[in-house]
């Protein structure tokens, strides 16, 4: 009752208002002119808005110290929430053994398993409870381990790291269950892995077994002792230039005496030990492998790239980013997009200063092989004669921007971009000058680099895995069967061809 008086009474008003009624017009009144119906100004749809490629954020060189004979690159990065520590012993492989041995494999994987301090089972729940991200490593010319801990725990960070790069344990049931699980993958597992198949062939076919890129390793190889481990460790440690980074919103004060306590008795003076330099053979090979029971195959390409200090190098950048750098790149919207023969297909370019690779892959099924290598063929032509488009051009310029200005998003980031830096031997400077001169780059270039590089004629190789008779059939529509070579799986991870 109440709910319907207090309605009445809105209602009122509104009732006395509708019932006065409207004055009368008279003949004589003079009557107004309507205004001009006035339409407001919009936005101007006819075309995207332009959108103005952003700046480049200025990012700081490290500030160089000297801890004993140790140099210490430090990086403030306000707003982060971890600290990363990376420890570069400028020696690897190549120092070691001359080649990439399963023993060098194993002390890299298993470096960070164990220490002095904490057996495998410890350490994990200590990783666990601190939020701390720990790895190792053991490459071509370098090693070392990397640690990212929350700022709030550095100083116990920095006392895990000391144990884990001055004193770590290899523990004999642990070796002894790492070499078996390599024995046996390789046995049992990988000859029936295209994955694998692939990824093997690719690197056995690329590098001969002279050169410490190319080192043959086979499930016999995976004979490992602790005793053996813990001497190369300790050469490394002992025998090997240093660069640590510090990354993070930290100062030098507050890790220094951390650090001057873990890089005791650690590293000599000396330089870095420069990747070998490596000469790609020429010609366009073929390797064909057989997978027992595959319904689909995985397509390969590498082929040589310019290194760092080659003049063509971003213009291959370029190129490599129109191929399949990105998502709608043209290699994906041939193959994906158009065909539908793959759930994507992407391409990257990796370059050195001693050596540089380009190399794509897909998977699709057996009878689209030949469609698919011919496709992949025609989008390399493509580019290799009319070069990428001003939008390519412009979205590659936009997104080496993105991933500059992202450099400082979290401390591992930034971590990367300058550790990536050293390997590089370029400056901050001169990262920041690449970055700049990719707009100056002409699509011509581009073409031609392409040409030079990419089309057949250079150093290409193709590596093709799956059924075997499958594949032979699509390999001799492609016209190939002369120049191909089959082998099996076997052989393949053997490089036994």
């Amino acid at each position: 009752m109440i709910r319907a008086l207090v309605s009445s009474l809105f209602l009122l008003p509104a009732a006395a208002f509708a019932a006065d009624p409207a004055p009368a017009a008279t003949a004589d009144a003079p009557t107004a002119e309507a205004p001009a119906e006035v339409v407001p100004a919009g936005p101007d749809r006819s075309a995207p808005p332009a959108v103005p490629v952003p700046a480049l954020f200025e990012l700081p060189d490290p500030v160089e110290h000297q801890v004993g004979g140790v140099r210490v690159l430090h990086v403030q990065v306000p707003g982060v929430r971890k600290v990363a520590l990376r420890v570069v012993l400028h020696r690897g492989a190549e120092f070691l053994d001359g080649a990439y041995t399963a023993q060098d494999r194993a002390l890299g994987d298993l470096w960070s398993v164990a220490t002095a301090t904490y057996d495998p089972a410890e350490l994990e729940e200590v990783l666990a409870l601190h939020q701390i991200d720990l790895s190792s490593y053991v490459g071509y010319t370098r090693s070392g381990v990397d640690l990212s801990v929350p700022a709030e725990d550095l100083a116990f960070g920095l006392d895990l790291l000391e144990s884990v790069v001055g004193a770590p344990s290899f523990p004999a049931k642990d070796v002894k269950r790492y070499a078996k699980e390599n024995q046996l993958f390789l046995r049992t597992q990988a000859p029936f892995s295209q994955q694998a198949v692939s990824s093997t062939a690719l690197t056995y076919g690329w590098y001969g077994p002279d050169v410490v890129y190319g080192t043959r390793v086979v499930a016999e190889d995976w004979v490992l002792s602790s005793d053996d481990l813990a001497a190369r460790h300790a050469r490394l440690l002992t025998e090997s230039p240093v660069t640590v980074f510090v990354v993070g919103d930290v100062s030098w004060e507050a890790v220094e005496p951390g650090l001057t306590r873990m890089l005791e008795g650690v590293g000599v003076e000396g330089d870095e030990r420069p990747e070998p330099a490596w000469t790609p053979q020429g010609g366009d090979r073929v390797l064909v492998f057989g997978v027992p029971g595959a319904t689909q195959a995985t397509v390969a390409l590498r082929t040589a790239g310019p290194r760092t200090g080659d003049p063509d190098r971003q213009a291959l950048e370029w190129a490599n980013f129109a191929l399949g750098g990105h998502f709608l790149s043209r290699l994906n919207r041939n193959l994906r997009e158009e065909n539908g023969w793959t759930y994507g297909i992407g391409s990257r370019y990796t370059f050195l200063p001693a050596r540089g690779v380009w190399n794509t892959r897909v998977q699709v099924k057996t009878e689209n092989v030949s469609d698919a290598i011919a496709a992949i063929e025609h989008e390399i032509t493509q580019v290799g004669q009319a070069g990428p488009t001003p939008a390519e051009k412009d979205a590659m310029v936009r997104s080496e921007v993105q991933t500059w200005n992202n450099t400082f998003a979290n401390a591992d980031a930034a971590a990367n971009f300058y550790e990536a830096v050293l390997q590089q031997q370029m400056s901050v400077a001169e990262a920041r000058a690449n970055v700049e001169g990719l707009g100056a780059i002409e699509a011509s270039a581009a073409a031609a680099a392409t040409k030079q590089w990419l089309m057949p004629g250079a150093s290409r190789l193709w590596v093709v895995v799956g059924d075997l008779e499958g594949l032979k059939a699509e390999i001799a529509e492609l016209g190939w069967t002369d120049r191909a070579t089959f082998a099996t799986a076997e052989e393949a991870l053997a490089g036994a061809y």
